[in-house]
């Protein structure tokens, strides 16, 4: 073995490790919205700031101090420091999201994501779960030059001011660790969803980035106990053109 073999820093090979144990990420979505993902086999990102919980990327999760302590030491004043803040606050913001599930038998995510109600205001489970293949998907994006990270998600107690903003002020490793802080740090009380994330690693200029995907990505459709028979149907026309992939009833 060469002596001059670059070593894996152990941050990223730990990250690695948490997701490569996860060989399908599963997409929960609407019938509708389903549909649309198969006809287009693609995968959506989302912008930081248009995610369902408008905390989740917010500066909320970081602890401060060290900018008033730097702020008194230094001098420094607050229309010098607030803008710098603002401005990585906002890319921070602007940055990619895709949510997925580790497994096809999520009760909170079939319930949240992929439910419909009915006249009576009763949840149905009309919604669709999609098998994509980690592997085949990664190489698939990475293959067109997307910057994609997967990161499992760490649920703690209370995420508010848990992540100290020193360490965006530090190495190039440093701010690493802060931005997967950032992105794959979440409250608590969503620890049942079990969020594995991709995280496209460049400025979006829309709210949504919507990526065409080879077909061969897509392993499984779950349909939901609910998802009438047309609307089978109709998906069943559509995925005729996947190679290899597995429908399967709830």
């Amino acid at each position: 073995m060469s002596k001059h073999k670059k070593q894996v820093d152990p941050f990223m090979l730990s990250l690695l490790k948490q997701t490569n144990g996860i060989p399908i990420f599963y997409k929960y979505l609407t019938y509708s919205s389903a549909k649309l993902m198969l006809e287009h086999h693609n995968i959506q990102f989302t912008r930081g700031d248009g995610l369902n919980d408008p905390r989740d990327l917010d500066i909320c999760k970081c602890d401060m101090s060290i900018i008033e302590e730097l702020s008194t030491q230094l001098k420094i004043p607050e229309h010098i420091i607030i803008p710098r803040i603002q401005q990585q606050v906002k890319w921070i913001k602007s940055i990619g999201v895709c949510s997925l599930g580790q497994s096809r038998e999520n009760p909170a995510l079939w319930k949240e994501y992929a439910c419909s109600k009915n006249w009576l205001g009763l949840k149905r489970e009309t919604g669709i779960c999609i098998g994509l293949d980690q592997d085949l998907l990664i190489n698939d994006l990475v293959s067109h030059k997307h910057l994609i990270s997967a990161l499992l998600v760490d649920y703690v107690h209370n995420v508010a001011q848990t992540i100290p903003w020193e360490l965006s002020l530090g190495t190039q490793k440093e701010v690493w660790q802060f931005l997967v802080k950032i992105y794959a740090t979440k409250d608590l009380k969503w620890q049942e969803e079990k969020e594995v994330r991709l995280v496209y690693a460049e400025s979006l200029d829309e709210k949504y980035k919507r990526i065409t995907l080879d077909k061969s990505c897509f392993k499984y459709i779950i349909f939901g106990k609910d998802v009438n028979r047309q609307n089978k149907s109709e998906l069943e026309k559509i995925i005729s053109t996947y190679p290899n992939i597995q429908v399967i009833d709830r």
